[in-house]
């Protein structure tokens, strides 16, 4: 599998292969606030784990398209183009024909992306012929900062 880099710009990488999305999944939860650390133990803070998700992959997608209760979305009335779901992980690849998509994980509660761009599109992700995106997903609905 390829090394998962950061979403903070998302990155795209030449394989020999069509084209779509790899990425990496991680589940945060609980108290993340700054904090003096003892011994490289900060008490009562979890770490982000690997987790398995279902991703939802929908045409691209804005905010103002969404009702939102708790975080979480409903369901978007723009077309859903692709699921995949992760392995145990955290891990996933979804091959897609190049175009804008919004990427969401499939929670019990609703549908879940926190990142936004300047025009409010959710999650988004441009996909180019012969080129694979490569996004790290932070599941982070029930931890605060």
């Amino acid at each position: 599998m390829v090394t998962v880099l950061s979403l903070s710009g998302c990155k795209t990488v030449q394989l020999e292969q069509d084209q779509g999305i790899i990425g990496q999944l991680y589940w945060l939860e609980g108290n993340h606030m700054p904090q003096v650390i003892e011994d490289d133990n900060p008490a009562g803070r979890s770490s982000e784990r690997n987790i398995q998700r279902t991703l939802l992959i929908y045409e691209l997608t804005r905010l103002n398209q969404l009702e939102q209760t708790n975080g979480l979305f409903s369901e978007p009335p723009t077309p859903l183009v692709a699921r995949v779901t992760s392995d145990k992980s955290g891990q996933f690849k979804v091959g897609l024909p190049p175009g804008n998509y919004s990427v969401f994980t499939l929670e019990k509660e609703g549908l879940f992306a926190n990142i936004f761009d300047g025009e409010m599109n959710v999650n988004p992700v441009a996909i180019t012929s012969e080129e694979w995106v490569i996004i790290n997903i932070k599941i982070d609905y029930k931890a605060f900062y």
